[in-house]
């Protein structure tokens, strides 16, 4: 089965998953990890819980807010632990066209597309009405 893990500093991923359950409905199996909500936090100790939830057949896939920031350097460290695929730098629209992958999609692949959509959807919009 695929899980979805969406994490961030403070409460960015139930924002996320609140404007994903808007357009999308409830998505199944996706879990967040919001980190630093009330202070000091030791997100490596909520990751490992988490990730003990997850059978070792579970394809996994997390989405992190910012590429070398404390949570996403948390789920770095996990990656010799356990297979799973990171992806960081997350917005809507990329979250959204990652939890459309499905069982016996070529994961990679679909991530790449997804990850290419994403930068293709950021602009400057005063330059289009040039």
């Amino acid at each position: 089965m695929i899980k979805f893990v969406l994490a961030s500093h403070g409460e960015l991923a139930e924002g996320i998953s609140s404007s994903v359950r808007l357009i999308l409905g409830e998505p199944a199996n996706l879990h967040m990890v919001c980190a630093y909500t009330q202070g000091p936090d030791d997100i490596q100790k909520k990751i490992e819980k988490l990730f003990e939830t997850f059978e070792d057949t579970d394809e996994i896939i997390v989405m992190t807010d910012l590429l070398g920031g404390s949570v996403n350097s948390a789920f770095v460290q996990m990656l010799p632990k356990r297979k799973f695929w990171l992806v960081t730098g997350v917005s809507l629209g990329l979250v959204m066209e990652l939890l459309l992958i499905k069982e016996g999609d070529e994961i990679q692949k679909k991530i790449e597309e997804a990850l290419e959509n994403a930068r293709k959807m950021m602009c400057l919009c005063n330059l289009l009405m040039r």
